[in-house]
C-alpha cells in the first residue's frame, strides 16, 4: 500500500515538474538552435527535410505531401512531378553530404518510353511546341520545324527523340505530367488505354 502511495507521489511530482519547467520546450529550443547553425538555409527556412527529385534533380521540400492511391507522395515544387521518397540520414551537418534515397514505382511501361512516342506524336498536333516548352525549353522548336516542314507528326517525333536523347533515364511519369500541364490529358488517357490493351 505504501509503495503504491510512493509511486503515486513520484508520478505527481514528475507531472508537476514537467508542467512547471516545460523540458520539451527546452529540448525543442536547443534542437532549433543546432539546426539553425548547422543545417543549410533553404528559402529562409530554419528546419526542413529535402529530397532530390528523380526527374529534374533539384532539392524539394518534403513538407507538402499528398496521398495518391494510398501511398505518401511528394510533389516536386519545381517540375510538379509526384514521387515517393524515404529519407535516410538526410540531415546535412558541416560538410557532410546528405544521404537521401528516393524510390520510384517501377512500372513495366516505363522500361522504354519511346514505345509511347508514336501515339503522342499522332495525337498532339501543333501542341508539340507547348510540350517542348515544358519538357526542355532549350530544345529549338524552330530548327525542328525547318527540318520537318509541313509534317506535324514528324516535328513531334523529332522533339520527343531529341528530348529522350538528352534525358535517356527519364520515366513516362514526367512525360504524362507535361502532357497534363499543357491540357492534353486525353493523350495520357489514350496511352493508358493502349497499354491496357497490350497488357503492358
Amino acid at each position: 500500500m505504501a509503495d503504491a502511495k510512493t509511486d503515486q507521489m513520484f508520478k505527481s511530482k514528475i507531472r508537476d515538474c514537467i508542467r512547471e519547467k516545460h523540458p520539451h520546450d527546452i529540448v525543442l529550443k536547443k534542437l532549433s538552435s543546432i539546426v539553425a547553425k548547422r543545417m543549410p538555409k533553404f528559402y529562409n527556412a530554419t528546419c526542413y527535410f529535402h529530397v532530390r527529385c528523380p526527374e529534374c534533380h533539384k532539392l524539394t521540400k518534403t513538407t507538402s505531401k499528398c496521398n495518391l492511391e494510398g501511398n505518401k507522395m511528394t510533389e516536386c515544387e519545381h517540375c510538379k512531378e509526384l514521387f515517393s521518397s524515404q529519407s535516410a540520414k538526410d540531415w546535412k551537418i558541416d560538410e557532410e553530404e546528405p544521404e537521401i534515397s528516393v524510390s520510384k514505382e517501377v512500372d513495366p511501361k516505363e522500361v522504354d518510353i519511346r514505345y509511347q512516342f508514336f501515339c503522342i506524336a499522332n495525337l498532339i498536333e501543333t501542341d508539340w511546341k507547348k510540350l517542348a516548352a515544358i519538357l526542355d525549353p532549350t530544345i529549338s522548336t524552330e530548327v525542328i520545324q525547318k527540318q520537318n516542314r509541313n509534317d506535324v507528326f514528324g516535328q513531334a517525333i523529332e522533339l520527343l527523340n531529341k528530348w529522350y536523347n538528352k534525358y535517356p533515364n527519364v520515366g513516362i511519369c514526367r512525360l504524362e505530367g507535361a502532357l497534363r500541364r499543357i491540357g492534353r490529358s486525353d493523350i495520357v488517357t489514350r496511352i493508358n488505354q493502349i497499354n491496357q490493351e497490350l497488357n503492358i
